[in-house]
């Protein structure tokens, strides 16, 4: 690239739009995904044949090498029936988190579950399987969960489980129980060893083996650009998503898609619309997929069905037609047709839209030039806006968890030089923010309003009284919690 070419790029970058309070970076993924063992309160676990103290009480959490395939043993179940019984579940790390700066991987594991419905299962002769995926949260289950108790739902096969997780998030981890036994050296050569950061233990020395990974889960990415965000580690929430927010010719507020944060606004008889900055959580969340394996078929003799006789030279033969006769196929897809509810033409450029700073290598005279251009992450003023929306969350870092109640503000400022009316807010949340009944506050008389929207979740409205006067400031708040 030379210096001409860069020259044009540097106010493209400059004046690239402020909406994105934190942008996704390209982070490496983690060397370890932590699992916890939710299993029943006494069950012990054995990652190794030996000794008893070498027995760990569940619930646990330790961390995995991603690209590998453990198995551990399960026994001491708290059940009458179950007391004898030992497990020898496998698990397979097809995946890896890609987590920003400061967040404590540890805090955030694979929850595994192994409840009653499992074991009847599993003690009937039948396996289960399940795939864990990393959510994103643009497409997340509008249901609550908990640091504990996973979402979890059911799939006839693990193909299909497999294509859902790939729609809906990043595949993790498949988890097994309900092969056969074990023997004690076959045990003993289950695991690679230096894979497994057991509790107590600080580091990991290099693995003898190299990690493996199924192809179909491996991220394409660009040979010079290298690989794309990952959505799924953060929930961001504000800003202008998907449809672009738009008044309508009647005077409504178009495009509002969940997570989109916008203030409407009337001057002199014109109205606008802009959207707020965006923010984002840290708070990644698993979900587990469900598949049923049972035995398929059970041979017992019979007597037989054909009896022939022999009489007078002659041969009797008596035949009897099948019984039964079943055949049980699952739907293999559902397709449906939706007519275009609107259609909208536009005419000439409608942007320019850098998802990362351009980096300019040039060489004048025998000497090397370079320049990285790095987007501002806050702008306090904007020309020729008409109003202005900010967006923060409370705390502002972190860390946050599942369960976790945070506080939203939303200041607006009106920068013109003649008063505003007909102030609005609209906040829609996304599918995993739950709204605190009672929590929202203004410091200016308003009306407040909630309804549905498509992500299961609310839209928030609040209708500011009155007239903004120019440079004159308001805050509405409210409080949600992270599912």
């Amino acid at each position: 690239m030379n210096l001409g070419t860069l020259a044009l790029l540097l106010p493209l970058t400059l004046s690239a739009s402020p909406q994105e309070c934190c942008p996704p970076t390209k982070m490496p993924p983690a060397s370890l995904l932590y699992v916890r063992l939710q299993f029943p309160v006494g069950t012990k676990v054995a990652f190794r044949p030996g000794q008893p103290q070498q027995l760990y009480e569940a619930p646990l959490t330790f961390g995995l090498r991603p690209g590998y395939r453990y198995r551990f043993e399960v026994s001491h179940f708290p059940r009458p029936d179950a007391k004898l019984l030992k497990l020898y579940p496998s698990l397979d790390v097809i995946g890896a988190l890609h987590p920003p700066k400061d967040l404590d991987l540890s805090k955030h594991p694979v929850v595994l579950t192994l409840n009653d419905d499992d074991l009847n299962r599993v003690l009937d002769g039948g396996m289960v399987t399940k795939l864990y995926y990393l959510e994103n949260p643009d497409t997340a289950l509008p249901q609550e969960s908990t640091k504990t108790e996973p979402i979890e739902f059911q799939m006839p096969s693990v193909r299909e489980a497999l294509e859902a997780a790939g729609e809906r998030g990043r595949p993790m981890l498949l988890f097994r129980v309900g092969s056969r036994p074990l023997t004690e050296s076959e045990f003993a050569a289950a695991n690679v060893a230096n894979t497994i950061l057991l509790p107590g233990e600080k580091y990991l020395p290099a693995p003898p083996l190299p990690p493996i990974f199924r192809y179909d889960t491996a991220p394409l990415s660009d040979p010079l650009l290298g690989p794309k965000p990952t959505p799924e580690e953060c929930l961001h929430d504000g800003g202008d998503q998907k449809m672009k927010l738009a008044i309508s010719p009647e005077g409504r507020l178009f495009g509002l898609d969940p997570s989109d944060t916008a203030i409407e606004y009337t001057i002199g008889n014109r109205k606008g619309v802009e959207a707020s900055c965006r923010v984002c959580l840290c708070v990644p969340r698993f979900v587990a997929i469900r598949v049923e394996a049972a035995p398929h078929d059970v041979h017992q003799p019979t007597p037989p069905l054909v009896q022939a006789t022999a009489l007078r030279g002659e041969q009797a033969i008596g035949k009897l037609p099948p019984q039964l006769v079943r055949n049980t196929e699952l739907p293999r897809a559902n397709v449906g047709t939706l007519k275009p509810s609107i259609q909208m033409s536009f005419q000439g450029p409608r942007g320019v839209d850098l998802f990362a700073a351009p980096a300019g290598v040039a060489q004048v005279n025998n000497l090397l030039v370079a320049a990285n251009v790095v987007e501002a992450l806050d702008i306090t003023a904007v020309p020729n806006c008409k109003m202005m929306l900010k967006k923060s969350v409370d705390p502002p870092h972190g860390p946050y968890e599942i369960g976790d109640v945070v506080t939203f503000t939303l200041r607006y400022h009106n920068p013109g030089s003649v008063p505003i009316k007909n102030v609005a807010i609209s906040d829609s949340l996304t599918a995993r923010l739950e709204y605190i009944p009672g929590s929202a506050k203004s410091d200016r008389e308003a009306s407040f309003t909630t309804n549905p929207n498509e992500a299961g979740s609310l839209i928030l409205r609040w209708d500011i009284a009155g007239e903004l006067k120019p440079g004159q400031t308001g805050v509405v708040t409210f409080q949600a919690k992270i599912k």
